[in-house]
């Protein structure tokens, strides 16, 4: 009995060590992508852009003065990394109030000698001096984060799924299949800084006394300008996979990774119904924060329910796909567990349907995964609607 009895405490120390060996894989899998992503991809790209923001601005510079040129930084017209681009759109934006380079900048230096406090306060921060800072915040975030094992050994794991007891201590929780790709996002949403905001203040048309011909209160081409610069910044909160340039039309979208493309298409439609309404505010840049934040509860919510139902199929040895969604019980079991996400899906738009498909692994049809249990959510939801018109 001694002996069978410790053959099977053997046998279990291990399975057990073989399960933490599996789950080591996998935190490491998830470190080094998002890591590759970060050191790779993302800091490497941004570093590029405002290198080519900051030669642009050197150019201005030394075209309008730096002060002129701090303006012209805050109106946006540095973004594109182009100088021909901004040449184009300063021209514009001067052409629209009736002013040329040399009227402009004496306007902007007169309105320095009478109220210095009140200029410094607007453009003692610029757009690309605050990128410039907020890339190197960043680069100091990651690193510290990264250099913290114990934080993110406990970052990945799920609230709830600790392993207790001494095991617990020695390895942290553990990291299955089902659970790595809720666990990748909480490791992408810590890499994250806050964006601080620009400070209020007039609109360079108030602080500088520049007449125009406006509808409500704006130009239609400075509210595409605002429009452009918050999407801008949430594409980039977002770290969303898609190339864009700032043009003559405004913000341009040259191309979308299929990884992105749901994504990208929600935010668009977020920030649209928070901005357009909005559209005068001066704190615009606001609606980005407002529109990162609501896309990315929706990543998390949804990764989270997924990573939930995926723990109650493999506990009870179910293999989703067409043959788990035809069978009833299964499907109520999956209704039950998604309930909360499943009500906003109801309630959203095809593009937000289209995002919680995506995030949940179900976008693509196919026999296998959750795509078929999405397909027959949706023609309940149609044969509710029939029934009430």
């Amino acid at each position: 009995m001694a002996s069978l009895l410790t053959g099977l405490l053997s046998g279990a120390a291990m399975q057990y060590l073989a399960d933490e060996d599996a789950s080591d894989k996998l935190k490491g899998n998830i470190i080094d992508a998002v890591s590759r992503k970060l050191y790779e991809i993302d800091i490497p790209n941004e570093e590029a852009s405002i290198k080519k923001m900051q030669t642009v601005k050197s150019a201005l510079v030394t075209q309008f003065g730096k002060n002129t040129a701090d303006v012209f930084d805050n109106l946006g017209f540095t973004e594109s990394g182009n100088l021909d681009t901004s040449l184009s759109q300063i021209k514009d934006y001067l052409e629209k109030y009736g002013e040329t380079g040399d009227s402009f900048r004496n306007k902007v230096e007169s309105f320095i000698k009478d109220k210095p406090t009140e200029f410094e306060s607007a453009y003692g921060q610029t757009q690309t001096g605050r990128r410039a800072t907020a890339l190197e915040d960043r680069r100091e975030h990651v690193n510290k984060l990264f250099s913290n094992t114990p934080y993110i050994r406990d970052l990945l794991i799920a609230p709830g799924q600790e392993q207790k007891g001494v095991m617990g201590k020695l390895f942290g929780g553990r990291v299955t299949p089902s659970t790595q790709i809720a666990a990748r996002g909480r490791l992408e949403e810590a890499t994250q800084v806050p964006t601080a905001e620009m400070p209020e203040a007039q609109t360079p048309s108030e602080m500088f006394g520049l007449t125009q011909a406006v509808k409500d209160g704006l130009t239609e081409s400075e509210k595409r300008l605002r429009r452009d610069r918050v999407l801008n910044s949430v594409y980039q909160g977002l770290g969303l996979n898609l190339k864009f340039s700032m043009t003559e039309q405004g913000l341009q979208v040259t191309s979308i990774d299929k990884s992105s493309q749901a994504e990208y298409e929600y935010a668009n439609e977020v920030a649209d119904s928070v901005f357009t309404p909005n559209s005068n505010n001066p704190n615009y840049m606001t609606f980005a924060g407002i529109t990162t934040s609501q896309v990315r509860a929706i990543n998390t919510s949804t990764a989270e329910f997924k990573a939930s139902t995926d723990s109650i199929f493999k506990g009870n040895g179910i293999v989703a796909g067409d043959q788990a969604a035809n069978n009833d019980k299964i499907y109520d079991t999956w209704l039950t567990n998604n309930r909360g996400l499943l009500t906003v899906y109801a309630q959203g738009s095809p593009r937000l349907q289209r995002l919680i498909k995506d995030k949940y692994g179900a976008l693509e049809t196919s026999t296998t995964g959750y795509n078929a249990f999405f397909r027959r959510y949706d023609n309940d939801l149609r044969q509710i609607q029939e029934s009430l018109d």
